[in-house]
C-alpha cells in the first residue's frame, strides 16, 4: 500500500471541544497528503457530512451520544467499511479501550497524550490497514490480569465488555444512576444490560453476582 505521503486524505474530526478539535485540525492540515480536515460537534452533523461526501479517516469522540443505532462506531463501518475510525477519548482503561476496537475503531487516542507525533503516527497507522495503540496504552493493556479475567468469562459465558464492566461497578456498590454516569448510557440501558447479564451467568441477586465475582477473581475477597 502506498505511503500517506502519495495519498489525498480527507478526514472528518467529531469532537464536542472546540479549543481541542480546532488544536487537532491544525496538527491533521500539516501533514503531507491531507486533502481537507472537516470540523463536526455533534454524531448528527457528523452522519450528514459522510452522506455528502467520501472520507478516509474520522476522528470521533468517543464520548458523543448518538440518539440511533446506526451512529455507533460499528454501524458506521458496516455503513462506510472504506472509513477508519480512530477513537478520542479521556479515558484510558482497559474496558473503554477495549470497547472501542469491538465497535470498530482502528485507532485509540488518549486525548491526555495526543502530542503531534502520536496523531501522525495513528494517521499513518490506520490508512495503512494497522490498528494504533501508544506505547503508555499497549504497556497499560498487557499489564492488567483484568483482561485475562474478562477473555475467560467471554470464552465460557458469552459476556461481553459492557456487561464485565457492569458486573464490577454492581460489586462496586454503584447504583443505577451511577453506573449509568459512568458508562454513559441510560438507567433505562443499565437495566436491560443488568438483567442480560444475569442471565447469561446464572444469578438473580446482588449477592449472587457478588459470590459469582468473587469465584471468578473478578474482586477480591475484601469487598465480600
Amino acid at each position: 500500500m502506498p505511503g500517506i505521503e502519495t495519498q489525498t486524505l480527507s478526514v472528518i474530526i467529531a469532537d464536542s471541544h472546540p479549543v481541542y478539535r480546532r488544536a487537532l485540525a491544525n496538527i491533521i492540515n500539516d501533514m503531507a497528503g491531507i486533502e481537507s480536515v472537516r470540523e463536526t460537534e455533534t454524531l448528527h452533523e457528523m452522519m450528514r457530512e459522510l452522506e455528502r461526501k467520501s472520507y478516509d479517516i474520522v476522528f470521533l469522540d468517543v464520548l458523543l451520544h448518538g440518539t440511533e443505532e446506526q451512529q455507533s462506531p460499528g454501524a458506521i463501518k458496516k455503513k462506510y467499511p472504506g472509513l477508519r475510525i480512530i477513537a478520542l477519548s479521556p479515558y484510558e482503561d482497559s474496558f473503554t479501550i477495549r470497547k472501542a476496537f469491538l465497535d470498530g475503531c482502528s485507532g485509540y487516542l488518549a486525548k491526555t497524550r495526543s502530542d503531534e507525533r502520536a496523531i501522525h503516527d495513528a494517521v499513518r497507522m490506520v490508512i495503512a490497514g494497522k490498528k494504533y495503540f501508544d506505547s503508555h496504552i499497549i504497556e497499560k493493556l498487557a499489564g492488567e490480569s483484568e483482561d485475562e479475567c474478562y477473555m475467560r468469562l467471554h470464552r465460557r459465558y458469552a459476556v461481553m465488555p459492557n456487561e464485565f464492566k457492569l458486573i464490577q461497578l454492581i460489586c462496586d456498590g454503584k447504583a443505577n444512576k451511577q453506573i449509568a454516569h459512568e458508562m454513559h448510557i441510560s438507567v433505562h440501558t443499565v437495566e436491560k444490560y443488568r438483567n442480560i447479564t444475569y442471565h447469561k451467568i446464572g444469578v438473580s441477586t446482588s449477592i449472587e453476582l457478588m459470590r459469582f465475582a468473587l469465584r471468578n477473581r473478578i474482586i477480591d475477597a475484601e469487598k465480600m
